[in-house]
């Protein structure tokens, strides 16, 4: 009968294991109970894996990775210094197939941030820390990639106390990428 197209081919093992490094600034904005004002600047690595070959129709077509990311600096720089480091064990990335030159990914990540003061004030210092995000790879190369990144990231107590002031910002994010297996 006629293949279902999000279904993968069988042949081949996936791709493999992506490294990705970078660093991100962040700004916040006034949305829901959340202020502006804050300036943020984040390093991350993570490490994922394909958890499937290139699968689904047209311009959707790519493949699912599962990642994790550490932050070992978050470093807010306005109203307010502090400093703090944290970690997303759950990132689900999709990669559409890439073109020759460039290849799109959105993805979506839940972790928690640990910082040294409350973020934002009068909250809590551990924190929930989420970002959806949409980019793209440039390669110049097979294996590696130089990657641009915009990302929506909310810190938050997740209702934990009697209010969730929260941080909700865009962070625009520039890093690489090292690709292993085909």
């Amino acid at each position: 009968g006629p293949r279902c197209p999000w279904r993968a081919r069988r042949s081949g093992p996936p791709r493999g294991a992506e490294w990705m490094a970078g660093l991100g600034h962040g700004w916040s904005i006034d949305l829901l109970q959340s202020s502006g004002g804050r300036r943020y600047v984040a390093a991350t690595v993570s490490w994922g894996r394909d958890l499937m070959r290139d699968a689904g129709p047209g311009w959707l077509r790519g493949r699912l990775m599962w990642a994790v990311e550490v932050m070992p600096l978050y470093g807010q720089h306005a109203p307010s210094s502090t400093a703090g480091a944290g970690i997303s064990p759950l990132v689900w990335r999709w990669r559409f197939t890439p073109g020759r030159r460039a290849a799109a990914f959105a993805e979506l990540a839940f972790g928690g941030l640990l910082t040294r003061d409350a973020v934002p004030e009068r909250t809590e210092r551990a924190n929930f820390l989420t970002h959806g995000a949409i980019g793209v790879r440039w390669r110049p190369a097979a294996t590696w990639s130089l990657v641009t990144a915009y990302r929506f990231q909310h810190i938050s107590n997740g209702n934990q106390l009697r209010s969730n002031p929260g941080v909700n910002a865009h962070v625009l994010w520039l890093g690489f990428s090292l690709r292993g297996g085909r």
